[in-house]
C-alpha cells in the first residue's frame, strides 16, 4: 500500500492537466492541491486504495461543479479548514457566477428591447403606408 506522498507523485501528471483544463474553463485559481484535497476528503474516503488507473479515471472524470462545490463548502468552515483553499478562488467562482447571471439577464432584456424595436419600426412602416394612401 503506497502513501498519499507516493500516489501525490504518481498522479501528478494527470492533476496538472486537469488544472489546465479547468484554467481554460476560465477557473484560473484552481492549484492541484484543490484537486489533490478533493480526492483524498471526498471521492476516495471510503475507497482508499483504488488501482492506478481508477484514480487516473477519477482525475479526469471530475467536473467543476463536484471542484466548486467542494471548494465552497470547505471555505465556510474555516475554522475546521486544514486545507490551502485561497480565498481568491471563492471570490472567483462567486463573480464568475454573477457574470454568468448578469449576462444571462442582460440578454433577456436585450431580446425584449428588440422585440419591442421592431414592432415599433412595423408600427411606424405602417403608418407610413396609410399616410400616404390617404394623401392619394
Amino acid at each position: 500500500m503506497k502513501t498519499l506522498e507516493e500516489w501525490y507523485d504518481l498522479l501528478t501528471p494527470a492533476i496538472s492537466i486537469r488544472v489546465k483544463d479547468f484554467h481554460l474553463l476560465g477557473y484560473r485559481e484552481i492549484k492541484p492541491e484543490h484537486i489533490w484535497d478533493f480526492l483524498t476528503d471526498v471521492k476516495w474516503v471510503e475507497k482508499p486504495s483504488p488501482n492506478l488507473h481508477e484514480r487516473v479515471n477519477d482525475i479526469m472524470q471530475m467536473n467543476i461543479g463536484q471542484l466548486m462545490e467542494f471548494i465552497t463548502k470547505e471555505s465556510k468552515r474555516p475554522e475546521e479548514n486544514t486545507h490551502t483553499l485561497d480565498q481568491a478562488l471563492v471570490e472567483e467562482v462567486l463573480q464568475n457566477t454573477n457574470e454568468a447571471e448578469a449576462h444571462e439577464e442582460r440578454d433577456s432584456v436585450q431580446d425584449s428591447f428588440s422585440v419591442e424595436d421592431e414592432s415599433k419600426e412595423q408600427y411606424q412602416e405602417e403608418s407610413k403606408i396609410e399616410d400616404t394612401t390617404e394623401e392619394k
